[in-house]
């Protein structure tokens, strides 16, 4: 009897130093994917506004939170819940600096157009020769606005130090007073700049809008064992609101309204 209990006893702290060694363990491993996610949602507030670099960080993310999904951590839903509200918090930062350059440099460009088309009408110039000089200078201008800025370039709209801005380029529009059938009109219409400019405004927003969310289980488990990705566009599980356009628009559109 009492060797039963002494070997009852041996197994019970076999399996309890098991247990607890799985457990050191686990905890070590969470705390260095927590401490990798902090570090990728920080970078996220200090890379370049581009799509492809986003996109990396959160990737990387998401393969963190896929290493903790198939290794069964618990409450990992409510935990990747609070990770999106960090990162949406952190982009919709990220979007309203971008938003507000956006309209600091159309402001400019319009700016330099009503310059220029002041100046013409100054100097007389209401030739067909003198409209071509006038565009050719306006052309000249939007390029000198342009040239050297990189991709990563750091400069801002307000002159401050923000991370790695990247100012939005604009299509040249040139628009033609034309006669036909004695009527006057503009070719192409207004509407047309209109309707290009608010593409480009929906493309510069974009690079946050269309970025993924993270999935707390983008992988579920076939025959009980085998993980593979959960139907879904790009490996991702299923969702109305798994990308960044869902957030409520009113939290992104705090800058000053395009005129």
């Amino acid at each position: 009897m009492a060797a039963s209990a002494s070997s009852y006893q041996i197994t019970f702290v076999n399996e309890f130093a098991s247990v607890t060694t799985l457990l050191q363990e686990k905890v070590a491993n969470l705390i260095a994917i927590n401490a990798d996610i902090n570090l990728a949602v920080a970078e996220l507030g200090q890379c370049s506004y581009m799509a492809e670099s986003i996109r990396e960080i959160l990737e990387r993310i998401q393969g963190l939170v896929d290493r903790l999904n198939l290794e069964n951590y618990a409450n990992l839903e409510r935990w990747v819940l609070d990770l999106d509200a960090r990162i949406e918090r952190v982009l919709m930062a990220r979007l309203r600096d971008a938003i507000g350059l956006w309209v600091h440099e159309f402001s400019a460009d319009r700016d330099a157009s009503s310059s220029l088309a002041k100046g013409a009408q100054a100097s007389g110039v209401e030739e067909a020769a003198g409209r071509r000089l006038a565009t050719k200078r306006l052309l000249h201008s939007h390029k000198q606005r342009h040239a050297g800025e990189g991709a990563t370039s750091s400069d801002t709209a307000d002159g401050e130090d923000k991370p790695a801005a990247v100012r939005p380029k604009f299509h040249v529009l040139v628009h033609e007073l034309c006669i036909r059938n004695q009527q006057m009109y503009l070719d192409p219409p207004i509407e047309h700049a209109r309707s290009s400019w608010y593409s480009q405004l929906h493309a510069w927003m974009s690079v946050v809008c269309q970025q993924r969310r993270p999935q707390a289980s983008r992988y579920e488990l076939v025959n009980g064992d085998t993980p593979a990705a959960a139907a879904g566009p790009d490996g991702l599980a299923d969702s109305d609101s798994d990308d960044y356009f869902h957030a409520k628009a009113e939290r992104f559109f705090t800058a000053a309204p395009v005129g």
